[in-house]
């Protein structure tokens, strides 16, 4: 059975011959993602970040405060939603009010639920196996920043070398510039749930619309199989 036709794929019939071809292509580049998932993973791990920020000139670097994650099976079932709270080394007992008006993160909050970043990378490989599974996020400044701050630390990164950026992969789907994760949903026909730059909400509401693009993906390829067998 077809998945849902998303709205994004209304014009399929009408593309030229060279959009088909571009077609393959991405549909090789999204074929080796799910070799990859039936071989070694029943989920891809997805995660979205909170750093210390400022409104303006920064005072120091920033330093991660919030694994946002959860897991998002091929099924398209989303589980495993947690905020995993991190200390900073250099700001202990302060964040900016510009910070905590944009996270909703407090000292408070980190003082009780908070862990140093060590211990929050040892969380998120024994709950999550990001090392041995593709990790999804929201452009590439999660992946970066978690590679920085390790290297800083003399850490090993949690993360394994598979990521999928969903905003370039919406992007190279439609052929545009990237908007923001709420309009795209908006585009896609949903909401955003949650609370914006909320780790959490943000990496659920990633893999909802990474199921989204997997669902429309999976059609576009059968559709044009069945264009095929026509000609």
């Amino acid at each position: 059975m077809l998945s849902p036709r998303p709205p994004w794929m209304a014009n399929f019939k009408r593309r030229s011959h060279d959009h088909y071809i571009l077609w393959l292509r991405k549909a090789n580049v999204w074929c080796k993602i799910e070799v990859l998932m039936a071989c070694k993973m029943d989920y891809v791990v997805v995660l979205d970040l909170e750093a210390t920020c400022w409104a303006g000139v920064k005072p120091a670097p920033s330093e991660i405060i919030e694994f946002g994650v959860c897991k998002l099976h091929r099924d398209g079932k989303i589980t495993d939603k947690r905020s995993i709270y991190i200390w900073p080394l250099t700001y202990v007992n302060t964040l900016s009010p510009y910070c905590t008006s944009l996270t909703g993160i407090t000292v408070d909050l980190l003082k009780k639920h908070g862990m140093p970043f060590d211990g929050a990378c040892n969380t998120l490989t024994k709950d999550y196996g990001p090392k041995h599974r593709i990790v999804a996020a929201w452009g590439n400044y999660d992946r970066i920043e978690v590679y920085n701050q390790c290297k800083a630390l003399g850490l090993t990164t949690p993360l394994g070398p598979h990521h999928i950026n969903v905003k370039e992969l919406y992007a190279f789907m439609h052929g545009r510039k990237p908007r923001g994760l709420g309009r795209i949903l908006k585009e896609a026909g949903m909401e955003f749930i949650g609370t914006p730059h909320s780790g959490a909400d943000d990496a659920y509401n990633t893999a909802r619309l990474l199921d989204y693009i997997r669902r429309g993906f999976d059609f576009g390829l059968n559709e044009y199989h069945l264009l095929e067998r026509k000609r």
